[in-house]
């Protein structure tokens, strides 16, 4: 009713009739010309921040199919969604010296002094070593699209990641044209034997598509 209101209301200066008439079925025997114009609430910025993260992860989540489809010439009708709640130990170390790093200068230093910095420390296994600057790259550009706010890195998501792909797991299955659609939260033990596994951290999830016969 809130929503019909408001758009009536918006709508009303520019055809006032049909406008006045839809407003007295919301609320008969008042005119819309006694109405006051709509004022606005506050924003609910992590609503904004879901929407936006669904339609950019289910058009993720085509194009890989359709790669996919192409590549290996076959219908895949079965998915799995793999979300990550939290960063793995090694991230979080990157995290903390970017941290530090960025609170001395407000900036980030060249990424030169920082693979100098984060290679071969011995907090950090050897086997994300190659992972490391790419994931440097990635918490940089969080920052810049934070208006350099360097406390994005503590928890950049303002939603619940896991819940927000739950809630429209039918759209996405209808969108992807699957049969089934399962979604996973990931556990930093977990010893899935998956590629890119160790890729899929908060605001990053992973699919992986099979065919009916793949999963016998």
């Amino acid at each position: 009713k809130r929503f019909i209101e408001v758009q009536t209301l918006l709508l009303a200066p520019i055809c006032p009739h049909v406008c006045d008439y839809v407003y007295q079925l919301l609320y008969p025997n008042k005119s819309i010309m006694e109405a006051k114009w709509p004022t606005p609430g506050k924003i609910d910025q992590s609503l904004i921040d879901s929407c936006n993260y669904l339609i950019n992860t289910v058009h993720y989540f085509r194009n890989r199919s359709k790669i996919l489809t192409t590549q290996q010439n076959k219908k895949y009708n079965v998915a799995v969604i793999y979300v990550a709640c939290n960063y793995p130990r090694w991230q979080i170390i990157v995290i903390n010296q970017l941290k530090i790093f960025f609170k001395e200068n407000l900036s980030f230093p060249d990424n030169k002094i920082l693979s100098s910095y984060f290679k071969d420390r011995q907090e950090i296994d050897k086997k994300y070593a190659k992972k490391v600057m790419p994931f440097v790259t990635y918490c940089q550009q969080l920052v810049k699209e934070a208006n350099n706010n360097i406390n994005i890195l503590d928890q950049h998501l303002s939603f619940n990641e896991y819940e927000i792909l739950v809630h429209n797991q039918q759209y996405i299955q209808r969108s992807l044209k699957l049969d089934e659609l399962e979604i996973k939260v990931l556990d930093e033990e977990d010893t899935i034997n998956i590629n890119n596994l160790d890729d899929v951290i908060p605001g990053k999830p992973l699919i992986q598509f099979f065919s009916n016969s793949s999963m016998d």
